[in-house]
């Protein structure tokens, strides 16, 4: 069942400087089983403490655009919108430079990307790229090409890109961590 910590929602108010704050780390805040409301409590948190950049990761990008529809998804230069992917035929959230902060959240790498989206699709301004982690026997090993066409694309395209530390087993070229956004961030106040 789910549950909403209300009680937790005054801890971004104790911290005293500016942090990238991964809202719902351990849960999917967009889900189809969470409220509105609840989305809506969190963003009204976010919202009186913009001295954060915040990020959002889901694996539902439909509630991002229903909730954009709706003028219910902030548009904020520090709220930051991901989806997770981990092939290049799944769906994502994109948005129309200029409108909302996205970015994709490749982990894990389960085959070659390529290039991203159909035709007319907006460029991820942000790419996160990671591998499989755990023991599991059968978890797919990230291959080195797959990195680099990600990053022949982002040059290509603009786009920053984040490759996470457990990739360096598998690619042998310096591990990009590129940020779309300033840390600390600025007071957009």
């Amino acid at each position: 069942e789910p549950t909403f910590h209300r009680y937790r929602m005054d801890t971004i108010g104790k911290l005293k400087m500016g942090n990238n704050i991964f809202v719902g780390a351990m849960a999917d805040v967009f889900g189809e089983w969470v409220p509105d409301q609840w989305i809506e409590e969190i963003f009204t948190v976010c919202l009186e403490h913009d001295e954060h950049n915040y990020l959002f990761l889901t694996k539902n990008p439909q509630r991002y655009i229903q909730l954009a529809e709706a003028g219910k998804l902030p548009q904020q230069g520090n709220f930051w919108y991901g989806t997770t992917v981990t092939r290049p035929d799944q769906q994502y959230a994109w948005f129309e430079p200029g409108t909302y902060n996205w970015f994709l959240s490749i982990e894990p790498i389960q085959e070659d990307f390529g290039t991203f989206g159909a035709a007319g699709e907006a460029t991820p301004p942000w790419i996160i790229v990671g591998a499989e982690t755990g023991q599991q026997k059968n978890k797919t090993i990230p291959q080195a090409e797959w990195v680099q066409h990600i990053l022949e694309f982002s040059q290509a395209h603009g786009s920053k890109v984040f490759l996470k530390n457990n990739l360096a087993p598998y690619f042998a070229g310096d591990l990009v961590q590129d940020f779309p956004f300033s840390y600390p961030p600025k007071n957009l106040g």
